[in-house]
């Protein structure tokens, strides 16, 4: 799968957004599988620098379609599905808001 949602292991991961800052260990994260040095990672965001762009690429990816179908949704706890669900509804709002 392309896409995971966890809680941090650790609180060693930096977000890869605007922000940049630590992951704290437990704090939920979003995770797009890429390449580094010819070997998968993750590169891993706080909710809070999900972009719109990851939304429709998220929605758009063959295996997954939804956000329900992301890496790992299913493991998440009922409040911490809500939380990645609303992160990204909030994401979409935003983006269909009049500028």
């Amino acid at each position: 799968m392309s896409y995971r949602v966890e809680p941090a292991r650790s609180g060693r991961s930096k977000c890869k957004g605007r922000c940049k800052e630590t992951i704290k260990k437990g704090q939920l994260r979003f995770g797009s599988l890429g390449d580094f040095q010819g070997r998968p990672m993750y590169y891993w965001r706080c909710l809070d620098c999900v972009t719109p762009r990851q939304l429709s690429n998220v929605l758009a990816h063959p295996q997954c379609g939804s956000l329900e179908n992301v890496d790992l949704f299913d493991e998440l706890s009922k409040e911490d599905q809500t939380r990645f669900v609303m992160a990204f509804q909030s994401i979409k709002t935003a983006e269909n808001s009049p500028k």
